[in-house]
């Protein structure tokens, strides 16, 4: 599973929260999201840091996470 991965500016947490079984779909996201185009993944997102607080959060990549 390649998940996308993102980094919070405000607490530094790295975190996924969606991704894909294929690595072109993965690839082909990030490409869109640099583009800003409608996509799954997003260059930014809202990010709810603990214990309060919220940040920013940059798409850093798509990892590759093997299934368990």
């Amino acid at each position: 599973m390649f998940n996308f991965t993102y980094k919070c500016r405000l607490c530094g947490e790295t975190f996924s929260n969606s991704g894909t079984s294929s690595e072109q779909a993965a690839m082909d996201a990030v490409i869109l999201a640099t583009l800003d185009m409608d996509t799954d993944a997003k260059m930014t997102r809202v990010h709810a840091c603990r214990p309060n607080g919220f940040g920013i959060a940059d798409l850093i990549g798509a990892k590759f996470t093997p299934d368990k």
